[in-house]
């Protein structure tokens, strides 16, 4: 049986962590789709601006809660804040890529003056409190941002 190895990532292929702009590598298109992209700019003709929408069914700020001294719930909330912040990094990366491939990018999350709170999954009245909440931010015009919390 054959083993298979790991093998590192050609020097080339890696980045410094402080320029994140270089060191993510996910494409927002394909590349033949960014090459034609590319020849029309080159050769100063019209092209379609890129836009992405970016909806995060979650808080983007982390929230400040106290911890009983016990090891399940030190444990949960950890898992929860991994979580949290996974989706805020999730978030930063899009954004950081449509910076860096000049796509138009906006963001709908749920956010901070949202304070509902849910006792247990798919609670139908937290979630007509949800709905009744995007259609408010809706009506003002404060759905979309352009970049995410704590950034720009």
């Amino acid at each position: 049986m054959k083993r298979l190895r790991a093998r590192p990532a050609p020097a080339s292929d890696r980045a410094p962590c402080h320029n994140a702009l270089r060191a993510i590598r996910l494409p927002l298109s394909p590349r033949p789709s960014r090459r034609a992209r590319r020849a029309l700019l080159a050769a100063r003709r019209p092209v379609t601006p890129l836009r992405a929408r970016v909806i995060r069914n979650a808080r983007l700020d982390l929230n400040w809660m106290e911890t009983d001294r016990r090891t399940l719930t030190i444990a949960q909330r950890a898992l929860s804040t991994l979580l949290a912040a996974s989706g805020y990094f999730d978030v930063q990366r899009v954004w950081l890529v449509t910076q860096r491939d000049g796509v138009e990018v906006r963001l709908a999350d749920i956010g901070e003056d949202f304070t509902e709170t849910y006792d247990e999954p798919f609670d139908p009245a937290s979630m007509r409190a949800l709905f009744a909440y995007a259609q408010r931010r809706m009506r003002k015009g404060k759905v979309w941002v352009s970049h995410p919390p704590g950034v720009g």
